[in-house]
């Protein structure tokens, strides 16, 4: 008996009229799973079983290996330890006034959050009431004092998940999505850059979000009290006596700080309007790539990464524009981009033609 006369004996094996007997219920149940069975067998093995049991299938033998200690995980520093070791408090110092003096926030008007919200619904406006926090980690911490690879790193974020309106309620938002470049643009890049005559380079763009404006909803940030005991603005929320001038002051949040829902697809337009305004054509169908018809360059960019590819005599003058649209950092040759390092090679072939190319290091 083969797995379809199981499944027409479950339903031929009922009378016309129902049979609520045990020993009935027992034989179709018995039915099906034999069919559940079959089934299981021919979606595993690609074979039409024979009999109304499937034969036992072993599995492939499971790699298992032994423990494995955590590995080049950052160190997790507490608040507390973060204001009484001098580099970290260092690193926190400079990363909050590099956010300032970029404009992500503006210090022209201070409010309480609870002001904020109440004259907003008094006017029938919508605005955001978010928070912003700092994460701080230390690099290489399993690396002897002094090594210049050991370091403090603290990153300010906007806390997307902790959100909301005049009314307390959740906040929505754009939900516009960015489209970054394909692996497949890369390769391309990297194919027209492998031509007679052509090259490829590539560059990161400095603190990419908070170039970009935030658009969408007006929306007000809490500072935590790490921003607000800056030495330099302590005086806009302390009195002379010390005693603060706020409960929960906020400012207007200006530029797309990381974590916010929108900051990637705002930087995306930044970039793309910044790209097209310096002579750079969308290709089509073919997102965050373009192409510079005078110069014949193909440019990609994967969010913060940006490569360029085509003849080597006009990759200077592309960088040059680039760097006028937005800011950047030093451009290399072909190196570690998208988590590989691309080494370019050439190669003389059995019929004595030269080829050049990358290849592709994982390791």
């Amino acid at each position: 008996m083969n797995w379809i006369e199981d499944t027409e004996n479950v339903f031929m094996s009922a009378p016309a009229e129902i049979d609520d007997s045990e020993e009935h219920w027992k034989q179709c149940t018995d039915h099906m799973n034999s069919f559940l069975d079959a089934a299981e067998h021919c979606a595993l093995t690609g074979e039409m079983s024979t009999t109304s049991t499937p034969q036992e299938h072993s599995h492939r033998e499971k790699s298992v290996l032994g423990y494995v200690g955590p590995a080049c995980v950052a160190r997790p520093v507490s608040r507390k330890e973060a204001s009484d070791n001098p580099k970290a408090k260092a690193a926190q110092d400079k990363e909050w006034s590099r956010l300032i003096d970029r404009g992500v926030w503006s210090y022209n008007e201070i409010r309480e959050w609870d002001d904020i919200a109440r004259d907003a619904r008094k006017k029938n406006e919508t605005v955001h009431l978010g928070r912003i926090f700092g994460i701080m980690v230390e690099k290489g911490s399993e690396l002897p004092e002094g090594d210049p690879n050991r370091k403090f790193k603290y990153r300010v974020v906007f806390q997307g998940n902790n959100v909301v309106t005049q009314n307390w309620e959740a906040a929505l938002f754009q939900d516009l999505g960015s489209s970054p470049a394909s692996m497949e643009a890369s390769k391309a890049a990297d194919a027209y850059g492998s031509f007679p005559g052509h090259d490829m380079e590539q560059a990161d763009a400095e603190q990419a979000y908070v170039q970009a404006y935030l658009e969408g909803v007006d929306t007000w940030i809490c500072l935590p009290d790490e921003c607000i005991q800056l030495q330099s603005y302590r005086h806009l929320f302390f009195d002379k006596k010390g005693n603060r001038k706020h409960r929960k002051p906020c400012v207007r949040f200006i530029k797309a700080l990381y974590g916010h829902p929108d900051a990637g697809s705002c930087w995306e337009l930044h970039c793309d309007r910044r790209m097209k305004a310096f002579g750079f054509e969308p290709i089509t169908d073919w997102p965050s790539c373009y192409f510079h018809k005078k110069l014949r360059l193909m440019l990609m960019v994967y969010v913060d990464d940006f490569k360029i590819a085509g003849p080597r005599a006009n990759l200077k003058e592309c960088w040059d524009l680039i760097c006028k649209a937005v800011e950047m950092g030093r451009n290399e040759g072909p190196g570690l981009f998208l988590g590989c390092n691309h080494e370019r090679f050439e190669r003389t072939l059995s019929t004595g033609v030269q080829v050049r190319g990358l290849s592709y290091n994982m390791e």
